[in-house]
C-alpha cells in the first residue's frame, strides 16, 4: 500500500479513508498519542515479548472473534501470557533495584497481591 513511514495520526485517517475495520498494532504508545474520542478506527494493539511473527500468531484468533462482533470504535489490547510474565519479572526486577530488596521478595509481593485481588 506503500504506507510505510507515515506517522499514527495520518495513518490511522488513512486507513479510515480505506474503509478499514481497525489498525493491528504493536506500537503500545499510539493510544496516548490520539484523542480515543476522535479516532476514525478502531485501534488493535497487540502485546508481546517480541514482535516476531510467530510470537503474534497465538493472538490473531482472538482479533478476528473480536474484529467479528464489530466492536465500537476505541482502542483493544490483545496479549500472551509470556508477555504478561516478562513484563512483570522485569518490574520486579526494577523495584528491586529500586528499593535494595531482592527479586524474590518482589515476586512473593506480586504473587501475594493477586490472591487477594
Amino acid at each position: 500500500m506503500g504506507w510505510a513511514g507515515i506517522k499514527n495520526g495520518s495513518l490511522l485517517t488513512l486507513a479510515s479513508q480505506e474503509d478499514f475495520d481497525a489498525l493491528v498494532t504493536t506500537d503500545r504508545s499510539m493510544e496516548y498519542q490520539q484523542n480515543p474520542d476522535t479516532l476514525p478506527v478502531t485501534i488493535i494493539v497487540l502485546i508481546s515479548y517480541r514482535t516476531r511473527v510467530q510470537d503474534l500468531e497465538p493472538l490473531i484468533p482472538k482479533v478476528v472473534l473480536m474484529l467479528k462482533t464489530r466492536p465500537e470504535i476505541g482502542v483493544y489490547h490483545f496479549s500472551s501470557d509470556k508477555a504478561v510474565w516478562e513484563e512483570i519479572y522485569s518490574y520486579g526486577k526494577k523495584r528491586a533495584l529500586e528499593n535494595d530488596i531482592t527479586e524474590d521478595d518482589v515476586l512473593n509481593e506480586i504473587r501475594a497481591y493477586r490472591n487477594f485481588s
